[in-house]
């Protein structure tokens, strides 16, 4: 899971909501959507250039736990899960990136 102290980077609660609007490109946005299939509320925030999806791309980060190390068949199965996690990752950070650049904080 990504620190919480990240995940409001592009929220200011005192700013008009047309401000906190990010232009997301498209190439972003195919990545999302690729990367959380199932994720139509987030597909529709990313759609709608909502900066608050940090929050839940963060949210869908899972972890490899010592219990998914022991329950494994193989380690390719491991590392499936892996790469899904740092493809995870890598998207959240594109995210922050875009906050950076836009100036949304």
């Amino acid at each position: 899971m990504v620190s919480s102290s990240s995940i409001g980077d592009c929220e200011n609660i005192f700013e008009p909501k047309s401000s906190r609007m990010m232009q997301y490109p498209e190439s972003f946005m195919r990545e999302v959507k690729e990367i959380f299939p199932d994720e139509t509320k987030l597909h529709q925030m990313v759609e709608e250039g909502d900066c608050h999806i940090g929050e839940l791309l963060s949210s869908r980060i899972p972890e490899i736990t010592e219990r998914d190390v022991l329950r494994a068949n193989s380690l390719e199965e491991l590392q499936r899960k892996a790469n899904d996690i740092l493809r995870k990752k890598e998207v959240y950070h594109k995210w922050l990136d875009l906050c950076r650049d836009q100036n949304i904080h």
